[in-house]
């Protein structure tokens, strides 16, 4: 039997447009939220997209999780990259709290519990 797999879609938004550069600014203003840079061709960033969305449902109440698809949308990774100071990787999460990246890790160092951690340690 044939598993299927469902994407919790509502979860998160994905950032696929320069638009969403204006969008990253204010979302610095309005509290916690974490990005996930994923490349879908990527084996590695798969099966860390995988873990990603099992996670996300586990984090608390009002942290916003966001992915970026490093593919279509390299501007914007290069300008996270920037802004928060972070060499750009894929697969890569951020915690952003106050406009201030507190963790990062990219690819096998991407760990669904410390990124829980991160955010109920702050």
């Amino acid at each position: 039997m044939k598993r299927l797999r469902m994407k919790p879609f509502f979860l998160f938004s994905t950032m696929e447009n320069l638009e969403t550069l204006a969008r990253l600014e204010e979302l610095n203003n309005q509290g916690d939220f974490i990005l996930f840079k994923h490349s879908p061709r990527c084996s590695i960033s798969n099966m860390a997209y995988d873990r990603y969305q099992r996670f996300i449902e586990a984090l608390p109440a009002g942290v916003k999780t966001y992915v970026v698809n490093v593919l279509t949308s390299r501007d914007i990774s290069q300008f996270i990259a920037g802004k928060y100071g972070v060499q750009h990787e894929s697969p890569q999460v951020l915690y952003i709290r106050n406009g201030t990246c507190i963790y990062n890790a990219s690819h096998s160092l991407i760990d669904p519990r410390l990124v829980a951690e991160s955010v109920t340690a702050s």
